[in-house]
């Protein structure tokens, strides 16, 4: 059943760089609104872009499918569930991805192990809203 939710990239030019956004939800928040902003501003002769969220979908969902993006939520549960990280391997090899950017802790966790699996080169974590203290 997953398998039809991990869409695969319709590129027409194969020197653009795939890379795959993972985030934990697109529920309305502070990093969805960046991939939003970041599906509508990239340049799309060099960049394609596809967005996966471990757990549910939603109005951020949305507004990345009205970009033309890919997308797609893996519906996972709350906790560690190691089965995540092989779903999303999954769908990084079928959109044959070059860079994995990861948002936040758990997407990080899954995105990494999955770029591991999937073979993916370049696993990058992503801190926009890490907290700093002192």
């Amino acid at each position: 059943m997953w398998r039809s939710a991990c869409q695969s990239f319709e590129s027409t030019q194969s020197d653009r760089i795939r890379v795959a956004h993972v985030a934990l939800s697109f529920a309305i928040g502070g990093a969805e609104r960046l991939l939003v902003d970041l599906a509508r501003h990239i340049d799309r002769d060099r960049f394609e872009f596809s967005f996966t969220a471990i757990a549910s979908d939603g109005v951020i969902g949305t507004e990345l499918r009205q970009t033309g993006a890919s997308v797609q939520a893996l519906e996972g549960a709350d906790g560690l569930r190691p089965q995540l990280a092989w779903k999303l391997a999954g769908c990084l090899r079928r959109q044959r991805v070059d860079i994995v950017h990861t948002h936040l802790d758990r997407p990080h966790i899954y995105g990494s192990l999955a770029a591991q699996l999937s073979a993916t080169i370049w696993p990058r974590r992503c801190a926009h809203l890490d907290a700093i203290t002192k």
